[in-house]
């Protein structure tokens, strides 16, 4: 895409912000950003495989008052093309996400049911997913080491780790040892199925 462009819905994505809330005061910054790549695979064990993948992002991060009362916020678009991009999305999150905070209290301790973001549950199924890694199992630092075939989850949880899914932003069709990926079921029904290996993990669990 022509530099101009891009520069172009970088301001663009700033005024909504401006725009989405009087209690918006400023906007840090506005980002943009994009990547092409291509990799070819060929190895002796018969693998000839090629990928070409494309991706762009649109950041904002913004701040709101409310007298003495500050917080930041932010938001995002993540595309593989640059006319998929969303801004209204990205400034509608960057100002809810900074607004929403304003006056807030700690609340007193308790056992309460929550509902969380988004991007909170990305980064919490991001945790317990690490831990599914068969070398942390190895290494004695996964809560999950033994326990293939027990319920580990409400019944409603499933994790399938899937390089093969391009909504993915790390799909490929190799992985970095030069091994076509594949779906890999870690969880179906709360039940704990397998961990992900490298070919060493795979080697020393059996």
């Amino acid at each position: 895409m022509p530099t101009a462009d891009k520069v172009a819905l970088a301001v663009e994505l700033e005024r909504a912000v401006l725009a989405a809330d009087p209690r918006i005061t400023g906007v840090e910054s506005c980002d943009y950003a994009d990547s092409r790549g291509e990799a070819a695979i060929a190895t002796t064990t018969g693998i000839r495989r090629a990928s070409r993948e494309t991706g762009c992002e649109l950041v904002a991060y913004s701040l709101a008052a409310d007298g003495d009362d500050t917080q930041s916020g932010f938001g995002f678009s993540l595309a593989r093309s640059f006319g998929e991009l969303d801004v209204a999305v990205a400034a509608r999150d960057a100002a809810d996400r900074a607004v929403r905070m304003l006056g807030a209290t700690k609340p007193p301790s308790g056992r309460l049911t929550i509902v969380l973001d988004p991007w909170v549950t990305a980064q919490l199924v991001g945790i317990v997913a690490g831990t599914l890694g068969a070398e942390e199992v190895i290494k004695g630092r996964s809560l999950f080491a033994g326990r293939v075939g027990e319920q580990v989850a409400s019944p409603l949880v499933t994790l399938v780790e899937d390089p093969t899914d391009a909504r993915s932003w790390g799909a490929t069709p190799v992985d970095d040892e030069g091994l076509a990926t594949r779906p890999v079921p870690l969880v179906g029904g709360g039940v704990l199925g397998g961990f992900v290996h490298s070919t060493w993990t795979a080697r020393r669990m059996g």
